[in-house]
């Protein structure tokens, strides 16, 4: 029954979160420490994933969504892949499990741990698709225990957007 209301609140959360619009503004910190905002690296023009995790959850349930988005890198060929951690500091997002991705997808500090949609406030782990540069879409909360969602999901964007 816990695994049912469980489920039944992600896809609320989920429901809730598309269609919003993203907060531009929200600053951004680099691992180089170069601080942009949002806005300037969501092209109006572009496809994007993001990946927002916590930093300070399962490292391989992390570690494995990557991975699973490292293997579909060339389905998603025409989607640029950003992480978006929820981490305190710049130290802790350096330390804290980025070796394994760090070189393959662009990662960055959201310097309010928000970017305006409602999982933010509760920290969960989830995936937007944005290719108006402002408007979230086709938000997946991510359970980690339904790695069969991810990869369903991961197809579906890559059938809808990159065929």
């Amino acid at each position: 029954m816990a695994d049912t209301h469980n489920l039944k609140s992600l896809m609320f959360e989920a429901l809730y979160a598309n269609n919003r619009k993203i907060d531009l503004k929200t600053s951004l910190i680099s691992l180089n420490r170069d601080t942009v905002s949002l806005g300037d690296i969501l092209c109006s023009d572009s496809k994007y994933l993001i990946f927002r995790y916590s930093g300070f959850g399962c490292n391989s349930c992390v570690n494995e969504t990557a991975a699973k988005l490292t293997q579909m890198r060339d389905e998603l060929h025409c989607i640029n892949i950003i992480f978006l951690p929820y981490y305190e500091t710049l130290r802790d997002m350096i330390v804290q499990n980025t070796q394994s991705f760090r070189n393959r997808f662009p990662l960055y500090l959201v310097s309010e741990n928000d970017i305006g949609l409602p999982p933010d406030k509760i920290h969960a782990s989830y995936l937007i698709f944005v290719d108006d540069g402002k408007t979230s879409k086709h938000t997946l909360l991510v359970d980690y225990s339904q790695t069969d969602l991810i990869d369903m999901y991961l197809h579906m964007i890559s059938k809808k957007y990159c065929n």
